[in-house]
């Protein structure tokens, strides 16, 4: 096997642990600051989950795209499914959570909460389908 699915493998169940951890920990704790600390910590949770997200992101699309630029001929359905996870995943990133992280409240209230939970709970399941798909594409190649 080469380097490559090993590698897509890694940087993909990486970030579906990452997605996880926000899902069950990190969003769950916004509700509990006070209103008058939360803008300190919202400032806080950028700067501090930026350096974990951003080579992710980074590293996975770049194995997603050698991914499936090299092993489409081969395995086309697996190699769409992989691509097409990950393209959604991150527009609902882009579209929702740049946003939503760009403009928070004053304080962590109730329905921009949810939003985040709900929203990341859309993420993280595509992007848990998406690590067992490049399991089975680590698996054939």
């Amino acid at each position: 096997m080469s380097a490559l699915p090993v590698l897509h493998l890694a940087v993909t169940a990486a970030y579906a642990g990452l997605l996880w951890t926000v899902q069950m920990v990190v969003y769950p704790q916004f509700a509990e600051v006070p209103a008058a600390a939360f803008p300190a910590y919202h400032r806080r949770h950028m700067r501090r989950i930026a350096p974990l997200v951003g080579p992710l992101f980074l590293l996975e699309g770049s194995a997603a795209v050698a991914a499936f630029w090299l092993g489409v001929a081969t395995q086309p359905i697996l190699q769409s499914a992989s691509l097409g996870l990950f393209l959604a995943g991150h527009a609902v990133t882009f579209l929702v959570f740049v946003p939503l992280h760009g403009n928070p409240p004053e304080g962590p209230t109730r329905s921009w909460c949810r939003r985040l939970l709900r929203w990341n709970g859309i993420r993280t399941g595509l992007q848990s389908l998406r690590s067992g798909v490049v399991v089975a594409l680590a698996l054939t190649a």
